[in-house]
Formats: C-alpha cells, sequence, structure tokens
C-alpha cells in the first residue's frame, strides 16, 4: 500500500537517538510490530512518545539476522545495517526520510566468485496507526504519483524493520555482476576468463551454431 503524506513540519531541533545493540540472531523475520523473538524489542523499532513535534534524529543499527530469514538470503550482510535519519509525526501520521547503509557480499552470475556490494540507500516511509478492521476497497489513502511506501504501527511503537527490508531487496541487482566487464567462464572447461585464457577458449563453438558447422562441412 502507498500514499503521500502532507507537508510536515521543518525540524529545527531534535533529539539524538544511538542504540546499537546487535540483539539475539533470530532465524527468521521477527521485525512485526517491532517485537523479537523471546518478546525483546527489535533494534529498528521506536516508541511513538520520542516523537516530540520538533521531530526526532536517528541512528539505529541492527544485525542482518533480525531482518531477514536464512531461506531468503541470496547474499551475505557482513556489516550491521546502520538506519540514520528524521522522523516527524502530523498527527497520527508518521513520516521517516533517511538513509540505510550496509555491506553485501554476493555472487557473481556469471564468473561464479563472490564479490562485495556496498549499499547506501535513500529510503522514505509513512506510516499510519492499523486499523482493527482494515478493507483495502475503502481504504481512503491511494497511490499517486509521487506516493511513499505506507506501513502501519500499532501499540506506541514504530517499527521501522520492514521498511529497511523491503528497500534493500528492491536494491538489489536481478543478475549480481562483480565488474560490468566480467568475462564469465568457459563453458565448455568451466576457466575463469578473467584470470586467463585457457586453451578451448579459441576451439569451442556456441551448440548454437554446432549443426551449421556440420552442414558447411559435408
Amino acid at each position: 500500500m502507498r500514499s503521500s503524506f502532507p507537508s510536515s513540519p521543518t525540524p529545527d531541533e531534535h533529539s539524538l537517538s544511538s542504540e546499537r545493540s546487535w540483539g539475539e540472531r533470530e532465524n527468521s523475520r521477527q521485525f512485526a510490530w517491532g517485537v523479537g523473538r523471546g518478546g525483546t524489542m527489535h533494534p529498528f523499532s521506536i516508541e511513538l512518545s520520542r516523537i516530540s513535534a520538533r521531530g526526532l534524529s536517528l541512528e539505529l543499527q541492527g544485525s542482518p539476522e533480525q531482518l531477514f530469514a536464512e531461506e531468503e538470503r541470496e547474499f551475505v550482510i557482513l556489516t550491521p545495517v546502520v538506519l540514520t535519519g528524521e522522523v516527524t509525526k502530523l498527527e497520527e501520521q508518521v513520516f521517516f526520510r533517511g538513509v540505510v547503509s550496509t555491506l553485501l557480499e554476493m555472487v557473481c552470475s556469471r564468473c561464479l566468485e563472490t564479490f562485495r556490494l556496498p549499499l547506501e540507500l535513500a529510503i522514505e516511509g509513512l506510516f499510519l496507526p492499523a486499523p482493527s478492521h482494515w478493507d483495502p476497497a475503502a481504504d481512503f489513502f491511494r497511490a499517486d504519483e509521487g506516493a511513499v511506501d505506507t506501513y502501519y504501527y500499532r501499540e506506541g511503537r514504530i517499527d521501522f524493520g520492514e521498511l529497511i527490508h523491503d528497500q534493500i531487496c528492491l536494491a538489489l541487482p536481478l543478475k549480481p555482476l562483480c565488474r560490468e566487464t566480467c568475462q564469465g567462464l568457459c563453458p565448455h572447461c568451466g576457466q575463469n576468463w578473467n584470470e586467463g585464457r585457457c586453451e578451448c577458449r579459441e576451439e569451442y563453438i556456441d551448440p548454437r551454431f554446432e549443426i551449421l558447422k556440420k552442414l558447411q562441412q559435408s
């Protein structure tokens, strides 16, 4: 669900939050409603009451296991996930704009070697109180040009975990490459062409043209 957010007051003074607890490792996504496994609070959640009329500056940090289930990770997050930004509130609507950063390790889709991919993403999201009975057909908030992603909060806590999770997933390349000029592997012997030529490279013929070669030789 997406919605536009009205202009919010410009913060001129903020309280600073620095929450750097990694928390316990988790085997599944436990960020729903800001509560982790065992009832511990998710490091990417804050109390709604902390957001004053002037807004709030945030610096939050957590482990990747608190954002991604093991079975959905096609990459390795090498460093803590860091979220920095500004939170503003207009009545019950909460708007966040900031940056999420971390360092990924992925497998190149051409040469199958691992490589590191630093991420620094500008993100924003609108948070609304969770309705007790939500009917999408009757939803007042509609997507429009320049809309932002919309999430829900309840029990007086704002959880940024799902926003972070979604934005990292959207930023992942469909075909990860260690570099744009990656030459890949020899389909005949498996030699990594980035490391040098193989003897069969000149002799190898694409199977799609094998039939044409035989016709020419007959």
